[in-house]
């Protein structure tokens, strides 16, 4: 009940909402985030405004076309979000509602959140139970005590900062061969995410 009431609640005030999800590598992309943002900010009762300057100006369309967004999704979000916004509310075309009804929103905070890291815990359990593979790629001299796993958990869970698709990245490298384990420090991954991701597209387009 109360988390239907805090929807109902959050209704009248957001405009635009998107999901990132760790099996879904496309919702993940900066790209995609900003075209579906614009998207649903047009199709808002509370940004009319907004809807009819986008229609009144085809360039701006253009801008949030999703090509532009994938060539330039930093341009894409100022110029044809954030901007016309701002140029709205000056000009007292756009209402700023009251802020949303929570003391705090906290994205991810993996320091404050002992759950974060149980999940993150949990999902490293799974991956390297559920796949031979890894447990051999992971393995020192075919050993795996908790010692060697505590120092492999530790190090991913600190270059994941709570990013799911970060492990999983990581894990389907190591599944497949393409990460190989350097000593017992294991220092893997790189320096965390943009290497992983880096890695991936060398694997997937050269």
């Amino acid at each position: 009940v109360t988390h239907n009431f805090l929807l109902l609640l959050c209704r009248p005030q957001v405009v635009a909402y998107h999901y990132c999800q760790a099996d879904n590598a496309y919702t993940c992309l900066v790209p995609e985030f900003v075209h579906n943002v614009a998207a649903l900010l047009c199709r808002s009762p509370h940004l009319v405004a907004y809807r009819e300057q986008l229609l009144r100006e085809p360039h701006l369309q253009s801008v949030l076309s999703l090509r532009s967004c994938v060539q330039d999704p930093l341009a894409s979000f100022r110029r044809g979000v954030l901007e016309p916004l701002d140029a709205l509310y000056k000009g007292e075309t756009l209402e700023i509602t009251n802020a949303l009804p929570f003391h705090r929103i906290s994205l991810d905070s993996l320091e404050e959140n002992d759950a974060i890291d149980q999940d993150l815990q949990g999902y490293i359990l799974h991956r390297i139970h559920s796949s031979p593979e890894i447990q051999n790629n992971i393995s020192l001299n075919g050993k795996m005590d908790n010692t060697t796993f505590g120092k492999l958990s530790g190090h991913l869970k600190a270059l994941s900062q709570g990013s799911y698709l970060y492990l999983k990245l990581t894990f389907d490298l190591i599944e497949k061969g393409y990460l190989v384990l350097k000593s017992s420090s294991y220092k893997v991954g790189g320096s965390g995410f943009v290497f992983i991701v880096v890695l991936n597209l060398s694997l997937a387009y050269f």
